[in-house]
């Protein structure tokens, strides 16, 4: 699901797992007509409710204790058509509206294909959301190069490597991880980047938590460092940023109305994941192929 992305005009649906097996038009067909044969039953049981008070009121245009009645339909004929056209517009539109949850363990890319879904479907991402996304991407990559630093003595095979850049190492051991990188930094991390004992680290990043996109921008730290760095569409997909809570937006695509729920995997996270379910259409259940044998966060 990550790699194989949706183009503009392909069916969405291709993708989903559905609950039923009627299709969403068939099932938003059925709710309609259960709407409409229940709204049926309360009128004729509101029409019997008032003749038995107003006896007098009966078809032919007598006055009774209201006001006079037409003879064709007892005056009930013309707002009940009307209330079932209301219906049947409402629900023949609401039927057009799917609504998709995407479940899935924690880093499992469910915040990604909500992003992929933003940029081919949604409005495009805003200045504001650029710079905060630029600062998720410096978090990412102080993060996750302490995080191989802090690990080299944990493991055999790394315990009696010695990083060969020291300055850079004490340097970026040093920065705090919600910290900008300019091009000290920037250099520091390059440096510590292309050193044997941290690609030693590297290939044991299973057995750590670690995030793995941030090799994305390992390979670009010549530029991630400079001031008038944006980050661009392909960034904003690789940077992490942790879910908290329920993240929902809307998209229009061949004239269907979608609305996606994006929530937090973790452990802690999943109890919210119960108030989503009511009239969900289709679930996504996301899996990363290369988590098989990767620490989880908790």
């Amino acid at each position: 699901v990550l790699s194989v992305l949706p183009q503009p005009g392909l069916p969405l649906l291709a993708l989903l797992a559905w609950r039923h097996r009627k299709s969403p038009a068939e099932a938003g067909e059925a709710r309609c007509g259960r709407l409409i044969a229940e709204d049926n039953r309360r009128a004729a049981k509101n029409r019997d409710r008032a003749r038995a008070r107003c006896p007098s009121q009966h078809p032919g245009g007598t006055m009774g204790c209201g006001a006079s009645v037409e003879a064709d339909d007892g005056g009930w004929g013309k707002s009940d058509s009307e209330l079932s056209r209301s219906l049947t517009q409402s629900c023949a539109a609401e039927s057009r509206n799917i609504k998709l949850l995407i479940l899935g363990a924690g880093e499992s890319g469910k915040s990604t294909l909500f992003k992929q879904m933003k940029i081919l479907y949604g409005t495009p991402f805003t200045s504001e959301e650029a710079i905060y996304i630029k600062a998720v991407i410096h978090e990412n990559v102080l993060e996750g190069m302490q995080t191989l630093i802090n690990n080299l003595e944990n493991f055999d095979e790394t315990r009696d490597l010695q990083v060969e850049c020291v300055d850079a190492l004490e340097l970026v051991r040093a920065a705090e991880v919600d910290e900008p990188i300019d091009e000290e930094l920037g250099n520091a991390l390059q440096a510590l980047w292309k050193d044997p004992a941290i690609q030693a680290m590297w290939k044991l990043r299973g057995r750590v938590q670690l995030v793995e996109s941030v090799v994305y921008f390992f390979n670009k730290l010549d530029i991630i460092g400079k001031e008038d760095w944006v980050p661009s569409n392909q960034d904003i997909l690789a940077a992490r940023v942790r879910t908290h809570g329920i993240v929902t937006t809307k998209y229009t695509i061949e004239d269907r109305q979608y609305e996606m729920y994006d929530v937090g995997g973790q452990r802690n996270e999943r109890r919210k994941w119960a108030h989503c379910f009511e009239g969900v259409t289709g679930i996504i259940f996301v899996a990363s192929l290369s988590a098989y044998d990767q620490k989880m966060f908790e």
